[in-house]
């Protein structure tokens, strides 16, 4: 390896093409390190200082298996014992790699926020050690572990990139709990947390993106309070972009610190409700969204538990949905309803949330009601409701109308399952009537639902409990012949 390093040295153009063949054969891992840190320019700060972060990147998160594999023994066996010392390969780029965090965090202290142009190498950076803790197994060092609170913990601006680093960072604190071993470093992210939790909104509004960490920190805490550690562990790994080993009980720090210090249960509540509603929300939404956190607390019965109305808000979101159908909102629908209908304690009142009046589905219908036909037109008609659509299209509003015709009908087949208990507990439960149901176009919208793909999502579950409440409607005959009209409009061949 030296006689090679050696000549490298001597021809410096061939460095990179023996680097790349060492990958290539997964050969002599220390060779490519050294050959990488040849090109570093000491003391550096501008983007030219070589590829160091994005080579070991690539090794430990690129596709290849083996590369990974391979560069992940080298970095454990360079950490037994006799092996870790002065003069190793592995030594050489931690070293490296400490300096740079160490002048990312002068800049910080200096400027006392993390600057726009250095967020980006923050980024890499962080994921870089997440990946080198996570898949190579490396123990980070007392001087590692100080510089990577300072910087994780560190106040960037108001941007795309910085929204990305508080993710990384938070994420980070969850995947390392090395990094809040100590009472000091675990005050310092606490107190980090709380500012993320003052900055959300200014965040949010500054950057103009929907899907901010202000989610994903309700998100946590919900997990925690829920004792889901596993969601938490996928959160975080889909976050950092790799597959990383999260044991149960490393958390058991972070959780105390969110669920006691953070997020106690009525706080998660009341912030929640003020979150705003995702506009346009779609498939095609990424993120962790304000609409997971109303689930899972749905699913939890914190809203009956402290006594915070959600009705509002689910009603906001439902409208605010556009095609193609999002995967989460049937599952919403189902957790609300059943919130409405089953207590959470028996025979208490108390304990279930407010369901829709039909005045306010009737708002979202308009028109519809008055000539039993989708029109253009309805969307005026549904300002009392949130709903806000300046979409001229004639679907505007078919994904609304598809998830309250779901929840109606869905409402009806729950409250009939559950009349036993419902009449056992003398409990009054609102029933829809049967003139408002006649008004809807239910058969128009769940032939709408067949035909689009944008609706699949809700067309089986539809389908189900319009015949089991609605057999009139799902007569042979005229699906065929719906069918067959289809069929008859498309051109000849």
């Amino acid at each position: 390896m030296q006689a090679l390093h050696l000549l490298c040295q001597m021809n410096p153009a061939q460095a990179l093409i023996v680097r790349a063949k060492a990958v290539e054969l997964c050969r002599m891992p220390g060779l490519a390190v050294l050959l990488t840190l040849d090109h570093c320019e000491p003391d550096s700060d501008s983007e030219l200082a070589g590829d160091l972060v994005a080579f070991v990147s690539g090794l430990l998160l690129g596709s290849d298996d083996k590369v990974r594999t391979w560069f992940a023994q080298y970095v454990r066996s360079c950490q037994k014992k006799g092996e870790t010392g002065k003069g190793s390969t592995l030594e050489a780029l931690r070293g490296e790699l400490l300096s740079r965090l160490q002048r990312l965090v002068l800049f910080s202290m200096e400027q006392q926020d993390l600057p726009d142009c250095r967020v980006v190498q923050a980024n890499s950076l962080l994921r870089l050690f997440c990946a080198l803790r996570g898949i190579a197994g490396l123990k980070f060092t007392e001087d590692e572990v100080a510089v990577l609170v300072q910087l994780a913990t560190s106040h960037p601006p108001p941007s795309a990139a910085g929204i990305r680093f508080v993710s990384l960072g938070l994420c980070m604190l969850l995947a390392c709990p090395s990094l809040v071993s100590s009472q000091e470093h675990e005050k310092q992210a606490t107190r980090w947390i709380r500012w993320l939790m003052r900055e959300e909104s200014y965040f949010g509004r500054t950057s103009g993106v929907n899907a901010s960490f202000g989610e994903m920190l309700l998100l946590i805490a919900i997990h925690f309070h829920g004792n889901q550690l596993s969601p938490i562990a996928d959160l975080v790994c889909s976050t950092l972009g790799m597959k990383i080993p999260i044991r149960p009980n490393s958390l058991a720090k972070m959780k105390a610190v969110f669920t006691q210090e953070l997020f106690t249960d009525q706080v998660v509540t009341a912030h929640a409700v003020k979150v705003a509603v995702t506009p346009n929300l779609n498939a095609n939404t990424a993120g962790f969204l304000p609409v997971h956190c109303i689930y899972q607390l749905l699913k939890s019965r914190a809203f009956t538990k402290h006594r915070v109305r959600i009705k509002e808000w689910v009603l906001k979101q439902l409208c605010a949905s556009v095609p193609p159908l999002h995967p989460i909102l049937p599952a919403l629908v189902e957790v609300y309803v059943n919130s409405v209908i089953v207590p959470s304690c028996k025979g208490s009142q108390e304990t279930t949330n407010e369901p829709l009046s039909e005045e306010e589905i009737a708002s979202v219908f308009g028109q519809v009601l008055q000539d039993g036909a989708a029109n253009g037109t309805q969307g005026k008609h549904a300002v009392g409701t949130g709903c806000v659509t300046s979409r001229d299209d004639t679907s505007g509003l078919m994904v609304p109308q598809l998830l309250l015709l779901y929840y109606l009908l869905l409402y009806e087949d729950t409250r009939l399952n559950n009349m036993k208990a419902i009449v056992t507990s003398g409990r009054k439960v609102k029933r829809y009537g049967a003139d408002f149901l006649s008004q809807l176009p239910m058969r128009y919208l769940v032939t709408t639902a067949q035909r689009d793909e944008r609706y699949a999502g809700l067309f089986p579950p539809l389908l189900r409990l319009l015949a089991s409440h609605h057999p009139h409607l799902c007569m042979v005959d005229d699906w065929l012949r719906g069918e067959g009209g289809a069929v008859t409009s498309l051109p000849q061949r």
